[in-house]
Parts: structure tokens; C-alpha cells; sequence
């Protein structure tokens, strides 16, 4: 992915409402020598790194020019987001996972790419936006072993979309964008819990569970850079002094979250636009809530401060003995 020299430094009085909901980058994190050369060359992009070694490549539908959802006009780098990650497993052999957006006519297409490669197994298809056009869909996918290889496979399936891995605009980091020293502590605190980018015109915020190092995907340790986590896709309207966003939400929850994060943020003003699985050995099991609004961003702080809040209170009980909805 290229990388941008230089962004403007977002109105931090009209854009704080939405900041104070989410936990973002803490800075570049340093991890065990990873060569990446041969699944970049493979992808052709470099991806950006995560915590927990996670090398995520961001897809953008840079194709679908004109997405609505409830006949108004979206950003391709919000509505047609997708992501492909991988993290070192041992000897070369990584384990990678993915969401690949797709339009409804493509989804046939690229299932069978993908699975012409008996290492990568879909694990969910799922609609995630609400009277959309164009329709579209999100193929999750993971697989495990060589990381050229697997890349190979998953850049040919790519291709079939028109490579959305390719020319993606990305900056990693949170000063770019916002000085964390403008920020109340308590949510300086959130933003060191992490991670931060921006993608194209669309700010993204990644946020791992409480929990996250006890979740597991087989036999790999989960991390929101592999898609298990929150992620808040964020695009500020007209000029940066604009208090007007629009959001795309997904959130991973534990069964005994789901109604009163639902009802929270459907309360607050959000269309909640599906609830799904997204992978098949996950441990525990999460559901994935997918929201949407648009408006007035101070409106939309405080339902998703409280969801955020709803997760970490839960985190701290044991969830394995028989809770429910």
C-alpha cells in the first residue's frame, strides 16, 4: 500500500465526540523479525502491521464508485471495505483470514477461486449494509500454510474484483490525524488499547476486546488485526470542521452481549444491519453486529461509549458457564 506524505489534521472540537468512543493507536509496536517480502510480492502491496505481528492488507472497492445505503451516497473506502491478514505460524507456514467484499453477481465467482485452493476455507457469506446499491456481499474466509503460496491464491481470487488489495491509500498512526495531548485523560487511556488509520477519506479505528488474549481462532491466538475485534469506520462530511459522519460499525460480542449492546446502539440512533458468525472454530464463539448511521457525530458518542463500556464490564465475569441472551 502507498503511503500518504502528509494529511490534515482533523477539527479536534467536532470531532471529539466520536473520538471519545473508541480506543485507538498507541504507536508503532516492535515485533520479532518477520520477512514479508515474498506474501507483499505476492499481494503486490505492502500491507500495514499490527499488533501481535498481524500484516493486514486493506481492500477497497475503488471500482464501485457510487454505494447507497437508504439512497444516500457512501464512500467506497467506508462501505466497500474489506480486509486479508496474515500472522506467522512457524517455518514459513502463516495462518491468514480475510472479509472480501463482493457484489451479489461476483460472490459464486470468487467462492470458487477461493476454494480452488483446498487451504481456504469460507467460513461465513453475510450482508453487512441495509438496502444497499449496489448489493453486496462479505465472503470470510481463513486458511493456513506457506504465506507466498497462500497469498498466490488469495491475490488470484482478488483479481477477479479488480485487485481491491491494490493502490489503497493508507496512514497508520494516530498523530497524523489527532494530538493525543488535546484529549481528557481517561480517553487518553482508551486510545492506548488500539489502533488507528486512515483509509483513503475514511478514519478507522480497531479495537481489541478486553479479552482478546483468550480468544482463539484453532489453534491461533485471535487479534482484532485478524478481524477479531471492533472496527469503526468513520467518514466526516464537507470540510474537516463538519460535525455531520457517517459510520459503519462492527462489533464482536460474546452471546450474553448481544441484546443490550443491540438495543443500546439502536437506541442511539444506528440501523443495526446484521448479526453473524464469521468463523467456524473460533473459541468462544462471538457474533459480529454490523451498524450504520449518519448524521450529527456528537449524537452517536455517548450509545457507542456505553457498548464499549457493556463489553469491558462483561469481559471481567466468566462467560462460560451457561449465560444467555
Amino acid at each position: 500500500m502507498r503511503i500518504l506524505s502528509s494529511i490534515p489534521r482533523f477539527s479536534l472540537n467536532k470531532v471529539l465526540a466520536l473520538i471519545l468512543t473508541l480506543a485507538a493507536f498507541s504507536g508503532v509496536r516492535a515485533y520479532a523479525a518477520t520477512d514479508w517480502s515474498a506474501i507483499q510480492g505476492a499481494m503486490n502491496a505492502d500491507g500495514v502491521i499490527l499488533p501481535h505481528n498481524v500484516l493486514r492488507f486493506e481492500l477497497v472497492r475503488q471500482d464501485v464508485n457510487a454505494i447507497t445505503v437508504n439512497g444516500q451516497v457512501i464512500d467506497a473506502n467506508e462501505g466497500g471495505s474489506g480486509f486479508v491478514s496474515f500472522t506467522p505460524i512457524r517455518n514459513g507456514i502463516f495462518f491468514a483470514d480475510g472479509s472480501i467484499p463482493v457484489l451479489d453477481s461476483e460472490s459464486q465467482a470468487v467462492q470458487v477461486a477461493l476454494r480452488s485452493d483446498p487451504r481456504i476455507k469460507i467460513t461465513a457469506i453475510a450482508n453487512r449494509l441495509s438496502q444497499e446499491t449496489p448489493s453486496l456481499l462479505w465472503i470470510h474466509f481463513e486458511a493456513r500454510g506457506n504465506g507466498a503460496s497462500l497469498a498466490t491464491a488469495i491475490a488470484s481470487a482478488l483479481a477477479l474484483i479488480k485487485s481491491p488489495q491494490e493502490g489503497v491509500l493508507v496512514v497508520p498512526g494516530t498523530e497524523n490525524i489527532i494530538s493525543l495531548s488535546d484529549i481528557p485523560q481517561q480517553f487518553q487511556d482508551l486510545f492506548k488499547k488500539g489502533s488507528l488509520e486512515q483509509i483513503g477519506n475514511a478514519i478507522v479505528f480497531y479495537l481489541p476486546r478486553p479479552d482478546e488474549n483468550s480468544i482463539h481462532l484453532g489453534s491461533e491466538r485471535a487479534s482484532v488485526g485478524l478481524g477479531v475485534g471492533h472496527s469503526f469506520y468513520i467518514l466526516i462530511q464537507g470540510n474537516v470542521d463538519s460535525v455531520t459522519v457517517t459510520m459503519d460499525v462492527d462489533m464482536a460480542l460474546r452471546k450474553d452481549e448481544v441484546q443490550q449492546v443491540l438495543d443500546v446502539l439502536r437506541g442511539g440512533g444506528f440501523t443495526v444491519s446484521s448479526l453473524s458468525h464469521n468463523f467456524v472454530d473460533d473459541d468462544p464463539s462471538l457474533y459480529y453486529v454490523h451498524v450504520f448511521g449518519s448524521g450529527n457525530g456528537f449524537d452517536f458518542a455517548q450509545p457507542l461509549f456505553t457498548a464499549v463500556r457493556i463489553i469491558e464490564a462483561g469481559s471481567r465475569h466468566d462467560h462460560d458457564h451457561g449465560h444467555g441472551w
